[in-house]
């Protein structure tokens, strides 16, 4: 009987966990959704904003590529313990009331110190060697195939200074199909009232029931060194790696 066949198959056991993981997708699917709608009323650009650095050529993408293997090592372990972090704040009715709180707080703009440093802690934010965690949304810019617009808040990792909002936008070129990444998280060398100039970087996506990518940044000078990372998260299939250059500036506290 096809009934007993299924119940040799799929024990209850079985069936409670995919439900489960059913369930777990159906609450970030409903969350994703969410940020990418908000993320279209993300605040224009502002004026005066830096220039583009120079499109990376041949030679300067193998460069960037070659630095981002020399680098990715080093910062596995702070990009892997963000991504459990992220993991488990999509998967629980706790984690998903804080994440709707975050979703305001950055598309209206609201102060709100305390989620922010909260959002960090709970995502294992604020190593040793940075001076900044971002937290931002992405939309697009409509400024032309490949250009990603970006908003968000810079938190003091060493509790020093203010939380500032910053802007950037950034494009691509290399080997990926994936849906754009909604929600932004990383660390960044220089402290929140310094994150303003051009940058160079790597992107490297892959889905694994969630879209993730990891970037990693560098400056545009010869030697590319280092400037952070980030991961980003969205919904679909897909993955691949592409160079990254642009832009971030500090906008106001």
């Amino acid at each position: 009987m096809p009934s007993t066949v299924m119940e040799n198959l799929l024990s209850s056991e079985d069936i409670d966990q995919i439900y489960a993981e059913y369930e777990r997708k159906k609450r970030l699917a409903v969350a994703m959704a969410q940020l990418r709608a908000q993320a279209k009323a993300v605040p224009p650009m502002p004026k005066g904003v830096p220039d583009f650095p120079p499109e990376p050529d041949f030679w300067k993408s193998l460069a960037i590529t070659w630095q981002y293997l020399a680098e990715g090592p080093k910062h596995l372990g702070d990009d892997t313990l963000i991504v459990k972090g992220l993991i488990r704040l999509f998967g629980t009715e706790d984690g998903l009331k804080l994440i709707g709180r975050l979703k305001d707080a950055l598309v209206n703009k609201k102060d709100d110190p305390t989620l922010f440093r909260d959002f960090m802690q709970a995502l294992g934010g604020g190593k040793e060697g940075y001076g900044s965690f971002l937290i931002g949304v992405a939309s697009e810019a409509h400024l032309g195939a490949g250009v990603i617009g970006t908003t968000g808040v810079a938190i003091p990792v060493r509790g020093e200074g203010k939380v500032k909002w910053f802007s950037g936008l950034e494009r691509s070129k290399g080997f990926i199909l994936e849906l754009t990444a909604n929600l932004i998280v990383g660390q960044r060398t220089e402290e929140p009232q310094h994150l303003t100039g051009q940058f160079y970087g790597q992107h490297v996506a892959l889905d694994i029931g969630v879209a993730f990518g990891s970037n990693l940044y560098f400056d545009t000078s010869d030697k590319l060194n280092y400037k952070g990372f980030s991961t980003n998260v969205g919904v679909g299939a897909g993955g691949g790696e592409a160079v990254l250059w642009g832009w971030e500036l500090v906008t106001s506290d």
